[in-house]
């Protein structure tokens, strides 16, 4: 569960032929958690159960 917030996304890896070159992308990704309660989002109730599927994309 995570709490309201801004949040990246890292991303590594490395081939089978050699552990030892990792490559690795850092801030792939950003979103947010926003601190809105309502009747529908009680903040007692915090956490991933009471999502709605909704998203906004901003470009920056």
């Amino acid at each position: 569960m995570l709490r309201p917030g801004s949040y990246s996304l890292a991303l590594g890896g490395h081939t089978d032929n050699n552990i030892h070159e990792w490559f690795w992308g850092e801030n792939l990704a950003y979103f947010s958690i926003l601190e809105q309660w309502s009747e529908e989002y009680p903040k007692i109730n915090l956490g991933i159960i009471n999502i709605k599927n909704i998203a906004k994309r901003k470009e920056s």
